[in-house]
């Protein structure tokens, strides 16, 4: 089990999002590369898009104009990932069910949010909602 996991969808496929502050992209594993496929066939996909991990491995993937991406706290309409047989989604166990890592494009798109690793929440609030509600304390 990944502490950072969470339940969450990708167009209308449920989905198991990793939240990863570290990668720069978000990479899908090949089952929601498929799912995608079949429930989503009309979505741009540029096949030999090549992703570098930090400890130098190189993948090939194909990189995939998402739809609407629904996490616990937010929702983004304007993603994409890189579909890739990544050696982690079998680290994990999940090379059989829908899965992506979350990296910073999506999360970036944030004002401000939360993890609780323990409790295996993720919040996020934006800037405007905090100063809407409490316009003296944010000066």
């Amino acid at each position: 089990v990944i502490s950072s996991e969470i339940d969450g969808r990708v167009g209308n496929v449920p989905t198991k999002l990793m939240l990863d502050t570290g990668a720069e992209h978000c990479i899908a594993n090949m089952a929601l590369s498929e799912v995608l496929m079949r429930r989503h066939p009309r979505l741009q996909r540029v096949p030999d898009v090549r992703i570098y991990g930090v400890t130098g491995q190189k993948l090939v993937g194909e990189y995939i104009v998402l739809p609407r991406v629904d996490l616990r706290a937010f929702t983004v309409t304007d993603a994409a990932c890189v579909a890739a047989a990544a050696p982690i989604f079998g680290l994990w166990d999940l090379n059989n069910e829908p899965a992506m890592i979350v990296g910073v494009n999506l999360l970036s798109r944030l004002e401000s949010f939360s993890i609780d690793y323990g409790a295996r929440m993720f919040d996020a609030e934006f800037l405007s909602a905090l100063t809407a509600r409490n316009p003296v304390a944010l000066g």
